[in-house]
């Protein structure tokens, strides 16, 4: 049902289903078309792809996102999405990983 509006002309629509369809199924096909986003010509389409992507918690873009010709103000909002997605999921006495530290690197360089 969701499905068929991935290939939607407008590209915020294609965005929300892909980011229906990763939270259903977690299939790393629909964050990466969020990810292709990130490369739309206009800004206010990055804009949704980078929301988006934090939402989902989507680790993989994480560099993606760093990388955007966006205000690093938004990147900075999605990262944290991605982080405290990722964060909600671990224990409390776990240590970071190494993708989640690279992922707060990212964070103080965009400060």
């Amino acid at each position: 049902m969701i499905e068929p509006f991935v290939e939607h002309f407008v590209p915020k629509v294609q965005f929300a289903a892909a980011r229906a369809l990763y939270q259903l199924t977690e299939n790393p096909m629909y964050g990466e078309r969020l990810v292709k986003g990130l490369q739309e010509k206009t800004l206010q389409v990055r804009r949704s792809a980078l929301m988006d992507l934090g939402a989902i918690g989507y680790l993989e873009a994480v560099d993606a996102i760093a990388k955007t010709l966006a205000e690093n103000s938004l990147k900075l909002i999605a990262l944290k999405g991605i982080l405290e997605h990722h964060l909600t999921k671990r224990s409390l006495t776990q240590e970071l990983d190494n993708d989640l530290v690279h992922l707060m690197n990212l964070m103080d360089s965009l400060l």
